[in-house]
């Protein structure tokens, strides 16, 4: 059985499809739960993001960064009264946005490193929140050389409980990419049962538990599939 969290997504996705489309009525094929970031069109406005989208058949949008600016908590579009509009336009066209890319980074150590992470996370659960996006994608992303392991794992597993914390509280969820070190199913899965948080689930990066861990990809399924909430395929 999918999990609360599975279960709003897809409806998610499948009210979005049943919307008018305001921008241009006009009967819609239907469209398979599949979007693509906007980390590989840096450059795109807006407007030429959500037209790709609605003419390649794309259900949604994952949005890394827009229009050069990766705090998406301080692009235009999503300030005051514009993130209304930004919101018509996706609804005008039956577009979701999927989840929100983060650069929150759990490993860090430093206080003032660490605590400006832990604030974008929230601002971003903030905004994931406003938009409808049901999750925001964070990372590990390292196990620095010469710091005992558990050190490490405690701070990104203390990191991602206070994340989840503030995200079940907006009523969104935040993932883990599988990212830079923490690739392996093993790493993953304790990470995971450590938060211990329905709020906090796995975004499946396929390439890289594939070529860093090392992993086929049933192996990885097998181990973490329960967790994966949304998944990176290159």
């Amino acid at each position: 059985m999918p999990s609360v969290r599975r279960r709003h997504f897809l409806l998610t996705v499948g009210a979005g499809l049943a919307a008018p489309a305001v921008v241009r009525a006009r009967e819609r094929k239907p469209r398979l739960p599949i979007s693509f970031s906007t980390l590989g069109c840096p450059e795109w406005t807006w407007k030429t993001i959500l037209g790709q989208a609605d003419a390649l058949g794309y259900a949604g949008i994952e949005i890394r960064g827009l229009e050069g600016e990766m705090d998406l908590t301080k692009w235009p579009g999503f300030q005051g009264a514009r993130l209304q509009e930004s919101k018509a336009d996706l609804a005008a066209l039956g577009l979701v946005v999927t989840d929100l890319g983060a650069s929150s980074n759990m490993h860090l150590k430093e206080p003032r490193e660490r605590q400006k992470s832990l604030d974008e996370g929230r601002r971003f659960i903030d905004l994931a929140a406003e938009l409808g996006a049901p999750y925001v994608r964070m990372v590990g992303d390292r196990l620095p050389p010469g710091e005992p392991r558990e050190e490490v794992m405690e701070r990104v597993v203390e990191g991602f409980r206070e994340m989840a914390g503030h995200a079940r509280a907006a009523g969104v969820g935040v993932v883990i990419e599988s990212h830079g070190d923490f690739t392996r199913s093993a790493d993953l899965e304790e990470i995971l049962t450590r938060v211990g948080n329905d709020a906090f689930m796995l975004c499946w990066d396929a390439h890289h538990t594939f070529v860093s861990a090392e992993e086929a990809p049933a192996d990885t399924w097998k181990a973490l599939g329960r967790w994966v909430r949304h998944t990176h395929l290159k």
